[in-house]
């Protein structure tokens, strides 16, 4: 509760004997949803929302209020939030090269819903050669069957030719629990089952079901200050645990002015038996400007 003389006072729920309002209030009560209106103290710590002069609830707990917001309509639709970066690198001399690196991503929130898309591009020449051509798009859809819990689908499809990958795509299904979904912090988990078929320009192309799983880390720091983020997904195939790999992404989001940032990244993919001719450890460092919304 944001107050003009003390600041922001954080209580706990249970220690709320009586609530009113004089204007309206956007909450949502669990087995009801989201409902908007005036709140009326009743017996015992319970409250009712009321609106042009009707009850529009019995007596509501604070224990079944599982969100409030001051003065705002009731959400509807998914609300998207994103960025999009750029990086480029140029050398001449002994060696001639220049590399192109491009991602982004955005995420669309409702109250039972989150769509994830994203989208990552590079692209190397030495000289006139060609040398990486690489790209990474995946899709998720979560359903929230509790204020914590979600199932979700995803699929992704990705290419990395140094790594002998000319297409490797995956489709998968499982459950998840948001850990904390705050302004200030994100953390989730989720683990499921997933096809993968793989093909690829030297090695035999290969097929196989295994576990995936992936975590989702995302905090301010400084007071908005910057954000630090940090992705982990991994996949194991079920019949052969030798065929194991993990994808990940560290960096630090700074913002320079209005909605543009820059930001610095450590990726590490890690292919517990690659291809023969590539290598098992890749490390990638990135420095990008980016838009956000």
């Amino acid at each position: 509760m944001e107050t003009g003389h003390s600041g922001t006072l954080k209580l706990p729920a249970g220690q709320i004997a009586r609530i009113s309002t004089d204007g309206p209030m956007t909450v949502h009560i669990k087995g009801i949803g989201w409902t908007t209106g005036r709140l009326f103290a009743d017996y015992g710590g319970a409250f009712r929302v009321v609106r042009q002069g009707r009850a529009l609830t019995g007596p509501v707990v604070m224990d079944d209020v599982t969100r409030m917001e001051a003065g705002r309509e009731i959400p509807r639709g998914f609300q998207w939030r994103g960025q999009l970066n750029v990086g480029m690198t140029e050398r001449s001399g002994n060696i001639d090269s220049r590399a192109l690196h491009v991602d982004g991503e955005s995420t669309g929130r409702s109250e039972e819903d989150r769509i994830r898309v994203r989208g990552e591009f590079n692209r190397e020449f030495n000289g006139d050669r060609r040398t990486v051509d690489n790209f990474l798009t995946s899709l998720q859809h979560d359903h929230f069957v509790s204020e914590k819990v979600y199932f979700y689908t995803s699929g992704k499809l990705e290419r990395d030719t140094p790594a002998d990958l000319r297409l490797r795509t995956t489709v998968g299904t499982g459950a998840g629990y948001q850990i904390i979904e705050t302004p200030e912090t994100k953390l989730s988990f989720d683990a499921g089952p997933a096809y993968i078929h793989e093909d690829h320009d030297m090695a035999p192309d290969n097929d196989y079901v295994a576990l995936q799983w992936g975590v989702e880390f995302e905090q301010d720091i400084w007071k908005g200050f910057a954000t630090l983020f940090h992705n982990h997904e991994g996949t194991v195939e079920t019949s052969n645990t030798q065929n194991l790999f993990i994808d990940s992404s560290t960096g630090l989001r700074v913002p320079l002015r209005e909605r543009l940032n820059v930001t610095a990244r450590f990726d590490v993919d890690w292919d517990r038996d690659p291809p023969p001719g590539t290598t098992t450890l890749e490390k990638t460092y990135l420095l990008t400007i980016g838009y956000s919304w």
